[in-house]
């Protein structure tokens, strides 16, 4: 298997180049709220992708749900509550690629 691996010609080979986007420092504006790739594409090397748009469909569900300050407060507390953890699983799964 070594041999094999030595003799590839990485030039040569398909490869499928990966890549991501740095963390925005919002995901909401007004009353527009981006949730999953949306508001944070990472790459796919932690397999957190579908978690945190799963994660995010919760929060942005249940900040709506119990707040009665109108929309944008919900929003502003959505963007409180998600901005840091999608910022992390974004660098981390950068980070763990390696993209360059």
């Amino acid at each position: 298997m070594q041999k094999l691996i030595a003799a590839i010609d990485p030039h040569t080979t398909n490869r499928i180049e990966i890549h991501d986007i740095d963390p925005f420092p919002q995901l909401v504006n007004g009353r527009v709220a981006l949730l999953g790739d949306a508001g944070h594409s990472t790459t796919p090397d932690i397999g957190q992708g579908g978690c945190a748009a799963m994660e995010d469909a919760v929060v942005l569900a249940m900040t709506l749900q119990t707040h009665s300050l109108g929309i944008e407060d919900a929003l502003r507390r959505y963007q409180a509550r998600r901005a840091a953890r999608v910022e992390d699983l974004v660098l981390k799964a950068r980070k763990r690629c390696d993209v360059t």
